[in-house]
């Protein structure tokens, strides 16, 4: 049960900083542009998968 409490009021202290966190709303006369394409990004999340799969079959030899 104390584990669970102690859990509990350090979730609510992490979510309640994020509540006050977020950016105002932008006006409607702003004039957006396209976003970057961020492609190294996917380089990352397919080396992470081929490092993580290499270490999973490693450990279950």
């Amino acid at each position: 049960m104390k584990n669970i409490k102690s859990l509990l009021f350090v979730t609510v202290l992490l979510f309640a900083g994020s509540l006050y966190a977020q950016p105002p709303a932008f006006e409607e006369e702003v004039n957006d542009v396209e976003a970057a394409p961020i492609s190294g990004i996917l380089y990352a999340v397919v080396a992470g998968v081929a490092i993580g799969c290499g270490t999973l079959y490693k450990k279950s030899k």
